[in-house]
């Protein structure tokens, strides 16, 4: 049978190492609020078990009271960590508070008889209760992307309160077992298992800090993502992401010989709403253009952000018949509703060109460079149109 000293400077070097494992990765890793607590139980347990071990060469209080207060402080300290770990900020005195009421009470009773079976029970009746709560914090702040390691941990921290619960029983009716270092098959059992239960312990939050900052990095990488495809203004795609996303349009459309229309959209008249009412009613100007349009847009379509005032709208499975009819929803849309800056109205309109995909466009930029066409067009037609009324004004105006 393994002497019970023995397994206690395993004990000791066990979570010697643990502490300086959980050290080192946390000054290389990303940790989270409660870590570094939980490294600082390991210590503090390898300091209770160092104590123990020197029962016969140090005073009782020392390796009795000291070091199972010590041994129950663990605990607090593995409880307050993996709260602050979940993010549970309430402080809960019960718990900081158990580690001195079993100082006390140990200390009571050397003082009054020594009694070996109740002072072994209130140590471990004390571990068992922080093991419960412990399981049920687990199970109550599950996350989803971590629940394979949280059931785990329970099932761990349930695995331990089964072997204390056993472990006082053996105190209670097996005499045998009443003594701590007795080298009895129940007590080298125990202690084995406990040392396993420290390193299951102490990997397990490893585990869940290494996923939670996994799960981070891939929330980072996907903001990223977005922010890099997506125009910071309107929140439409980007001038990169549309093409992407257009020249997986047209070659779907050519592969199944479905049509393809795409409307380029500009703004009328932005110079001289940036220059007369400044960039920031042009900038509201732009998203009020989005907005109208998002309105109109089914949600296959692509909807991007060319540059400056000019954005484009990719329409799958669209004739362009269809294109155009969009076009004047989209034109009338954008004048039917009242729009206001800092109080005053805003007049805008939209100049739009169509233009569909034809056996001829050999990519996706022949054919938003005929749709541009299409638009520039208008616009040019709509300068004649104001024209002709700047003159017709002129020559009805009455004579002085």
């Amino acid at each position: 049978m393994i002497d019970i000293t023995t397994l206690f400077i395993c004990t000791i070097m066990v979570n010697g190492v643990l502490c300086g494992t959980m050290a080192l990765y946390g000054r290389t890793q990303k940790t989270y609020p409660g870590f570094w607590v939980v490294t600082a139980s390991a210590m503090l347990l390898a300091l209770g078990f160092f104590l123990l071990a020197l029962r016969g060469q140090l005073a009782d209080f020392w390796t009795i009271v000291v070091a199972n207060s010590l041994i129950v402080s663990v605990w607090a300290l593995r409880l307050e960590g993996l709260k602050r770990f979940l993010g549970i900020t309430r402080v809960w005195w019960v718990s900081l508070a158990l580690p001195l009421l079993v100082f006390t009470a140990l200390t009571y009773g050397m003082l009054t008889g020594n009694n070996a079976v109740l002072r072994s029970l209130i140590v471990s009746l004390t571990m068992l209760a922080f093991t419960c709560i412990v399981s049920w914090l687990l199970l109550t702040h599950a996350r989803d992307e971590s629940r394979l390691v949280y059931r785990a941990f329970v099932a761990l921290n349930i695995f331990f309160a089964l072997i204390i619960t056993v472990r006082c029983l053996c105190w209670i009716f097996l005499p045998e077992n009443r003594t701590l270092y007795a080298a009895t098959p129940a007590n080298a059992w125990y202690f084995l298992l406990r040392i396993l239960f420290d390193i299951g312990w102490v990997m397990s939050i490893i585990l869940l800090n290494g996923q939670r900052t996994t799960l981070a990095l891939k929330r980072m990488q996907a903001r990223l993502e977005i922010e890099a495809s997506t125009d910071f203004l309107t929140g439409v795609q980007n001038r990169r992401k549309f093409i992407q996303r257009g020249e997986g349009e047209l070659a779907r459309a050519r592969r199944y010989r479905h049509p393809l229309s795409v409307l380029m959209l500009d703004l009328d008249n932005f110079k001289e709403l940036n220059d007369f009412r400044g960039h920031a009613a042009g900038d509201f100007a732009l998203q009020q253009v989005v907005r109208c349009a998002q309105s109109c847009l089914r949600q296959s379509d692509a909807f991007g952000r060319i540059g400056g005032d000019e954005f484009a709208i990719l329409l799958p499975d669209t004739p362009l018949a269809a294109a155009h009819a969009l076009a004047e929803r989209l034109q009338q849309a954008m004048t039917a509703q009242p729009i206001a800056w800092n109080a005053q109205p805003l007049r805008l309109s939209l100049s739009i060109g169509a233009a569909e995909l034809t056996p001829q466009d050999a990519d996706l930029d022949e054919l938003l460079l005929r749709a541009d066409a299409a638009l520039y067009a208008e616009k040019r037609e709509k300068r004649l149109e104001n024209c002709m009324d700047d003159d017709a004004k002129i020559t009805t105006a009455p004579s002085c």
